[in-house]
């Protein structure tokens, strides 16, 4: 067989060339070559899968550490208290996205992050003894809402769906101006 073999390899120099002497010298063989191939993609897909899972979960993160902070800016604002949350939070998430983002959604977190600082230079100040008014928070998140769509269509992209971009933003944002999408 390992004659065989090797001569069939030499010839075309094609594994499945190899599979065709296989299977004629030892069907045998070729019931355990099959479920190991098997094996060794759902390996490759369950491998590739998992990296798509680690960056769905990173962007998930990213716009859920957005959504946190948003609402807890504007409850400040509105209760006149002190705001709560943890900056390091918002930062990890940022980093995390960011490697393991292809470019073009790396593109856009850096926009994305780029459109919060104006952001929280208006927002994250002092809520108890200069509170902004609802549309005052509302002017203010115009432009990181813009970003977040951009954002979630690039990572829609990068997923591959079919349905194409999103027109509007579907929560996160605070903004609500008329208008716009």
């Amino acid at each position: 067989m390992a004659n065989g073999a090797s001569r069939a390899r030499r010839r075309s120099g094609s594994p499945l060339a190899l599979l065709r002497v296989t299977q004629r010298a030892d069907p045998a063989r070729l019931r355990t070559v099959v479920p190991a191939s098997r094996a060794a993609a759902r390996e490759v897909a369950d491998g590739l899968a998992g990296e798509r899972g680690k960056q769905l979960a990173a962007y998930e993160e990213l716009l859920r550490q957005y959504a946190r902070f948003s609402v807890e800016l504007k409850r400040a604002h509105a209760d006149r208290r002190p705001k709560d949350y943890d900056w390091a939070e918002w930062s990890a998430a940022l980093v995390s996205a960011s490697l393991v983002a292809p470019s073009d959604v790396a593109v856009a977190i850096d926009g994305f992050g780029r459109a919060i600082d104006p952001f929280l230079a208006l927002v994250a100040g002092n809520t108890v003894e200069h509170p902004l008014t609802e549309e005052e928070f509302a002017r203010a998140s115009l432009e990181p809402a813009k970003a977040q769509l951009t954002l979630v269509n690039a990572i829609r992209r990068s997923r591959g769906k079919d349905q194409g971009p999103l027109p509007v933003w579907i929560g996160g944002s605070l903004a609500n101006p008329e208008g716009w999408p």
